[in-house]
């Protein structure tokens, strides 16, 4: 009996132990303002180590990206560039191919999804040069 609650303690010290070390590594990102990378690794914290006081200070800190303005915006921004950047690629390559119908259909994507921003700009222009 000693033996087996000694190994599970020591399982338990180890999950501890990786949850703090990748809690750190999400703190490491949020302190170099890489919200989306933090947001992500806090995630991760979160699903893979529950109970442990590190997925509580995870949940707690994925609740003040919510809460801060400054931060949501943020993480909204670099989201926006990431999958505008992605679909605007995409739909470049599926013009170059021929494939004008998946091109717009992207285009129409990124104009839908964010009317205001200079990506919805961009795929407008490049509706212009397709076929449909």
């Amino acid at each position: 009996k000693a033996l087996a609650a000694g190994a599970a303690q020591k399982i338990k010290d180890e999950t501890a132990a990786a949850a703090e070390q990748m809690l750190s590594r999400a703190l490491e990102q949020l302190q170099a303002k890489n919200y989306l990378k933090s947001s992500n690794i806090l995630k991760q914290v979160v699903a893979q180590y529950p109970g442990t006081p590190s997925a509580e200070k995870a949940a707690v800190q994925l609740k003040t990206f919510v809460d801060d303005p400054k931060i949501a915006a943020a993480l909204k921004a670099v989201v926006m560039n990431t999958e505008c950047k992605k679909w605007l690629s995409f739909a470049k390559n599926y013009q170059a191919n021929g494939m004008q119908t998946e091109a717009h259909s992207l285009l129409n994507q990124i104009i839908q999804k964010y009317p205001e921003s200079t990506w919805a700009q961009e795929a407008l222009s490049l509706k212009t040069t397709i076929n449909p």
